[in-house]
């Protein structure tokens, strides 16, 4: 049983001041339920954010422009290293986890050239065919800021004007720094492209653009990124008739022009034409 607090710990309370202690209390009281309403009001909006975030992924997603998304992302702060971010702490670590759309676009493309280097016009012209080729005609800030993040990490760097994989570098000097070809593939942006206009030559000098697709399907190393992207070879053939190297007919039918002096220079490319059979007639 608790005993009364004894007189030296009374505390004499006026009316006034029980009046005010009542107002706190009151006042406290509607503060807390306020700022609950307000939580509950912003957990609210969060869900309903999350939800439009969620709708909008799955739209771009479904528009095959969901790597739009992380490289936006890719500007905003986010620790170093985090893999969402697609950043790199490691050079060493470079896994398909860690990639952003940007930096495997550009490591794939710089890994099949000799040494594994490309100026930086050719890799540009590479990319304007690849996978990724549609967003870089939308915006190339996330392609250079993939180039700036790759330097940075030490996993590319830059030696007489050509970008080399750190890796590509080594091998180049170790053979004593020899001298790289430019051939064709600087007049007709890509690899496939020779692949395409080689097959058109030994296809009487025309060919179906379905045939064409189907070629690169069975030849290597064309015929995985075709096999994921179909639209890559499109942009391809565009960009052949848009420089002048390829005539396009009716009916989806692609000639090779009377005059073509990037197919005559063709033998000249470090690529071989008409590339390894995957197996398939």
């Amino acid at each position: 049983m608790m005993s009364a607090p004894s007189d030296s710990h009374r505390v004499l309370l006026t009316a006034g001041d029980v009046k005010k202690l009542e107002d706190e209390y009151a006042r406290m009281t509607a503060e807390i339920a306020d700022i609950e309403a307000r939580r509950k009001e912003i957990e609210s909006r969060r869900d309903e954010i999350n939800d439009r975030l969620g709708k909008i992924r799955e739209l771009m997603t479904a528009l095959g422009l969901a790597d739009r998304l992380t490289v936006a992302q890719s500007f905003g702060p986010s620790p170093r290293g985090d893999p969402a971010s697609g950043d790199i702490s490691d050079p060493s670590e470079v896994g398909e986890s860690h990639r952003s759309p940007w930096i495997k676009e550009i490591l794939n493309h710089l890994k099949s050239a000799p040494y594994e280097s490309m100026t930086s016009a050719e890799l540009r012209e590479h990319v304007e065919c690849g996978e990724l080729a549609n967003l870089l005609k939308v915006s190339d800030k996330g392609y250079y800021h993939a180039i700036g993040r790759l330097a940075r990490q030490g996993i590319i760097t830059k030696e007489n004007n050509r970008l080399f994989t750190v890796a590509g570098l080594e091998k180049y000097k170790a053979d004593g720094s020899p001298a790289l070809p430019h051939g064709a593939v600087s007049q007709r942006k890509s690899p496939m492209a020779d692949e395409i206009i080689a097959f058109i030559e030994v296809s009487g000098g025309s060919a179906r653009a379905g045939e064409i697709v189907s070629h690169l399907l069975t030849v290597e190393p064309f015929a995985g990124p075709v096999r994921r992207n179909k639209s890559s070879a499109y942009n391809v053939l565009a960009r052949l008739v848009d420089r002048g190297h390829l005539e396009r007919l009716e009916g989806a039918v692609y000639k090779v022009p009377e005059t073509n002096e990037a197919s005559a220079n063709a033998e000249a490319t470090h690529y071989p034409l008409m590339g390894n059979k995957t197996g398939a007639d």
